[in-house]
């Protein structure tokens, strides 16, 4: 049981869905990532289906006229937000955090291990990310690779993926990651849901 559990209290887990967008830029001869956004959507929902967590996050502080690739220009920054939208990091990171509320384990999934990077980058390090999370009474975290359900063997399944338009902005995203998620849960035989989720 998690250290933050109170006797006679039930444990409480908290499932979570990430992605985030971001370029590598050159910079001074040196190579930077650059967090662009971040989208954050809970597996629980309201009465009426809605999850209850639907956190977008838009960076104002990376260098859009320093992007220079096609790709990035039309997928990513082309759907973004105008800039009196966008946010500071601290102010991104600090918002995140007040959608998330003390829970013994919280669990998030992501797409690609890159995304729990961009994750920590928005937090200042590993160690900080953590500090933050255990200030606000969460317990324990682990990140989870989707790989680990869409590459399950006899295990048939649909796979969402935002409509072309909305697809790489980071909240539809995640969305679509929580549907994977909820499509795999019903496909899988209950041995492996066990052992997975």
């Amino acid at each position: 049981m998690g250290q933050s559990q109170v006797a006679d209290q039930p444990y409480t887990k908290g499932v979570y869905f990430l992605d985030t967008e971001f370029e590598e830029v050159i910079d001074g001869g040196r190579l930077v990532t650059e967090f662009i956004s971040i989208g954050l959507t809970s597996l629980d929902t309201d009465d009426k289906g809605i999850p209850l967590t639907r956190f977008y996050g838009v960076s104002n502080e990376f260098n859009e006229a320093g992007m220079e690739r096609e790709w990035i220009k039309q997928n990513v920054l082309a759907k973004l937000p105008p800039m009196e939208e966008r946010q500071s990091l601290m102010q991104i990171r600090e918002a995140l955090l007040e959608q998330l509320p003390p829970m013994d384990e919280l669990e998030i999934w992501a797409d690609h291990p890159y995304d729990f990077i961009m994750l920590r980058l928005l937090f200042g390090g590993h160690m900080k990310m953590f500090e933050a999370l255990a200030y606000e009474g969460i317990g324990y975290t682990s990140m989870r690779d989707m790989s680990e359900l869409v590459r399950l063997e006899n295990v048939d399944f649909p796979r969402h993926k935002p409509a072309p338009a909305l697809h790489h902005i980071a909240i539809h995203d995640s969305a679509a990651a929580r549907l994977t998620y909820l499509e795999a849960k019903r496909a899988m035989p209950p041995h492996l849901k066990a052992v997975l989720l």
